[in-house]
């Protein structure tokens, strides 16, 4: 790759040298979100380029918790509430308003320099300057200080619920069918009995194999 015009270097920031043999690290990087440039020698440039953020996967994290449910607020905005809290607000389909506690906010904000407060509690950031790892786990920490505390206790020991330790539920259908279902709060058979197999099958980490199991262990 050609060298950046002039023009295109008062774009860029320095980021410092490049490292010891055998590493690289970045010398510019380019301020729109998810583009890096990197030099890799004199006059040589690589550009990577990190997928962005969107909407649907905002969508989709949030409405994968416990309890949450999405609805609009008084200025006709898609929010995501639990137990009718608001924890994230989606402004023109390119930022997320999540709502957190005062530290929280600040650790958010660190973190990603380009986030801003706004009302004292909650973080306004634009899904363009995060990636998706880190979306999921602030929108889950928005969703945990929202939550009643009994909720979100539950969906923290989720992941490290064992096969057959979990309510009634059977050992046999496995380490991420049980954590799966843990995290929603289906503990007892007689709530999967409230379920139909598309319901079942709809929940990440259960999959056909575990719904038989679990359907012939009702039937036992």
């Amino acid at each position: 790759m050609r060298s950046p015009a002039s023009g295109d270097r008062d774009a860029l920031v320095h980021r410092g040298d490049e490292g010891s043999v055998g590493t690289r690290r970045p010398r510019w990087e380019q301020q729109a979100a998810g583009i890096a440039l990197w030099r890799t020698g004199a006059d040589r440039y690589q550009l990577y380029v990190r997928p962005v953020t969107t909407q649907r996967q905002l969508r989709k994290t949030a409405l994968g918790l416990r309890h949450a449910e999405e609805t609009t607020d008084g200025q006709g905005r898609p929010a995501f509430v639990v137990d009718g809290r608001p924890f994230a607000v989606l402004e023109a389909g390119q930022v997320v308003v999540l709502t957190l506690p005062p530290v929280e906010a600040e650790e958010l904000i660190t973190a990603c320099p380009a986030a801003q407060r706004v009302d004292g509690t909650g973080v306004r950031l634009a899904l363009a300057e995060i990636d998706g790892q880190q979306l999921n786990a602030w929108v889950r920490r928005a969703w945990a200080a929202q939550a009643p505390a009994a909720i979100a206790e539950n969906a923290d020991a989720a992941p490290s619920a064992q096969p057959g330790e979990v309510g009634d539920l059977p050992r046999a259908i496995g380490r991420a069918a049980t954590r799966a279902l843990a995290d929603l709060g289906i503990t007892t058979m007689d709530r999967v009995a409230t379920m139909s197999d598309r319901e079942l099958l709809a929940i990440h980490g259960v999959g056909p194999k575990a719904v038989r199991l679990l359907r012939g262990h009702a039937g036992t």
